[in-house]
């Protein structure tokens, strides 16, 4: 019966991935093949914004695609992603200087359905979500397998909190407001225009948990030079498009004509090096359409001609320090991520009462195999203990890169145990500096970095695998653990804290008339706003502080002002800043 339903739910899968492919293939943008790529960009953007904001000229706008929820900013970023790849893919630089505006919300709708339907189909070979109440094509309906660990994953990585101060928020769009409604802005007008720019490009930075400690190194590139240096790009892209909104010009940001002047640029508005200017942009370039796993969503510059773009939706929505790490483990990994991995785990675990610890313990096989333990703790009181092998690896888009996180977890459990099985039985020595081996009721445990892996392919209950995420919420999240024992006990199985239940949030999609109803995990609480805030603040400031990076994200002076619950800074780089009273200074 079990093999009936997998073998259904299959070709269910297997028909809507043809039906989705097929749609795609037949928009109208490309059947006419009339329109230059370079403006079906510009329209794509317009469409992006549209969605994400209310900055779309009221005359004429565009219609935010019609959703039975509200859309998370990566869903935006998402689909006007791939939207644009297809575009670059697809069309030439040689067709018509306009655009259709229904063309190009065809294609930004197609596409968003595209991911949306694409990723639970990935969840659902993975393992993760199940197709259910179907008959062939009928009624398709897609749920989660593991509603609990689905909304604790989608609570520790933020989602579902309250939005910034909503006072702020209307000072800065008060601020553009008026700028927009002047023809000649005055002077001041100006300068809160810039302020304004310069605010919601901080304000963005914020939704990016730091994953790395300031002076991490992306092969020439400090972590801290790569916050600033994307701040800088999206407030120049911003403020570039809003003027491009009052003058009616082309909404595409054009970074250089020729290669190395967007380098000198940024190197002259933040003082940081040339060179780390020029190995952000590299890092941050389309490599093109036939190079293997590209995505717009990682890496959001793109060449038409020689000459380098962006748009604001692409960059302004874009995931910086993820990007940036990603890209790095694809190319170089080096020793340099998983030392930060060790370090990480290490500082979470130094904090509870009764810790010892030990980073990169030597172990040698009788054969001369050398290898290592990563981090080792244990209580000599309570006689427990726990090896960690850790994992780096960058935060997940997607169930296809949470997949690609759970496979590389899964084989690091194979190798744990397998180390453990060789420690057990004499083949490799326990190292001497820690104690005895049949002392202590040792754990093995391998950790990733974030999120709360799905696959649990356990060698019984004493080997799992976890993140660095589960683990700062439960050593300094809201109920922090008294003891070692009590964190080996409950990260077995973290839960919703108190106040928390599941739920569910329910999309009804449709590909070629058959109707899908896609669900995702949402936790729901029971608590008042104010206790909700103060929940996801313990869990940001703990994962903040476990990475050396203070609360935020971008901080970039020892200013305190108004803005200061931002966690804004003085932004002391870039050419405006505030005083004390809030206001712009040079």
């Amino acid at each position: 019966m079990r093999l009936d339903q997998h073998a259904r739910a299959k070709r269910t899968a297997d028909e809507l991935l043809r039906m989705l492919n097929a749609e795609r293939d037949s928009l109208s943008i490309w059947v006419r093949a009339d329109t230059d790529v370079s403006v079906c960009l510009e329209g794509l953007n317009h469409a992006a914004m549209a969605w994400w904001s209310d900055l779309e000229d009221p005359a004429t706008p565009f219609d935010a695609p019609s959703r039975s929820y509200s859309p998370q900013p990566s869903d935006v970023h998402n689909a006007v992603s791939l939207a644009s790849k297809w575009s670059l893919e697809r069309l030439s630089s040689n067709g018509n200087s306009s655009y259709d505006r229904g063309q190009i919300q065809e294609l930004l709708d197609t596409a968003y359905v595209y991911w949306t339907l694409r990723n639970s189909l990935t969840a659902v070979e993975q393992g993760y979500h199940r197709i259910s109440g179907s008959t062939f094509l009928g009624n398709v309906a897609i749920e989660p397998v593991d509603l609990e660990l689905e909304c604790l994953d989608s609570l520790l990585r933020g989602r579902g909190v309250k939005p910034p101060d909503p006072a702020v928020l209307k000072e800065i769009q008060s601020g553009i407001d008026e700028w927009f409604s002047s023809e000649q802005p005055t002077a001041v007008q100006q300068k809160q225009f810039e302020t304004s720019v310069l605010l919601l490009s901080g304000l963005q930075a914020l939704a990016s948990i730091p994953s790395a400690p300031d002076a991490m190194d992306f092969g020439g590139l400090k972590v801290k030079e790569a916050r600033e240096l994307t701040l800088t790009l999206r407030f120049l892209c911003m403020y570039q498009y809003l003027e491009s909104k009052k003058v009616g010009a082309g909404s595409l940001f054009k970074l250089e004509d020729a290669p190395g002047e967007a380098a000198q640029v940024l190197h002259e508005r933040t003082g940081i090096r040339r060179s780390a200017c020029q190995r952000f942009l590299d890092l941050l370039t389309f490599p093109g359409r036939d190079a293997p796993n590209t995505d717009l969503g990682v890496t959001p510059l793109f060449r038409l001609g020689d000459a380098l773009h962006t748009s604001t939706a692409l960059i302004w929505l874009w995931n910086g320090e993820r990007n940036l790490l990603r890209r790095r483990l694809e190319t170089s990994p080096g020793r340099q991520i998983g030392r930060l991995g060790e370090e990480t785990i290490g500082r979470l675990l130094r904090s509870i009462p009764g810790c010892e610890l030990a980073l990169n313990s030597s172990i040698r096989g009788t054969d001369g195999t050398a290898g290592e333990l990563d981090v080792v703790v244990w209580d000599l009181q309570t006689r427990v203990g726990c090896v960690f092998e850790v994992k780096w690896t960058a935060d997940v888009d997607g169930y296809a890169q949470v997949g690609r996180r759970d496979d590389v977890l899964a084989k690091a459990q194979q190798k744990l145990s397998s180390r453990r099985f060789s420690i057990e039985e004499g083949s490799m020595a326990w190292p001497e500096s820690l104690p005895e081996f049949g002392s202590i009721d040792w754990r093995w445990i391998v950790v990733g970095s974030s999120g709360v892996p799905r696959k649990r392919k356990n060698s019984g209950a004493a080997l799992i695998a976890t993140s660095a995420n589960v683990l700062e919420y439960l050593v300094d999240g809201p109920v922090p653990v008294a003891s070692l024992e009590e964190l080996l006990e409950r990260v077995q199985r973290p839960r919703l804290p108190n106040g928390w239940k599941p739920g569910l949030v329910r999309e009804s999609l449709e590909v070629r008339g058959v109707r899908i109803q896609c669900s995702y995990a949402f936790p729901h609480a029971d608590l008042l706003e104010a206790e909700i805030g103060n929940l996801h603040e313990a869990i940001v400031r703990s994962s903040a502080s476990a990475h050396g990076a203070g609360v935020i994200a971008v901080q970039f002076g020892p200013k305190k002002g108004r803005y200061d619950h931002l966690g804004l800074g003085a932004f002391r780089r870039v050419r405006l800043g505030l005083d004390a009273n809030g206001s712009a200074t040079e």
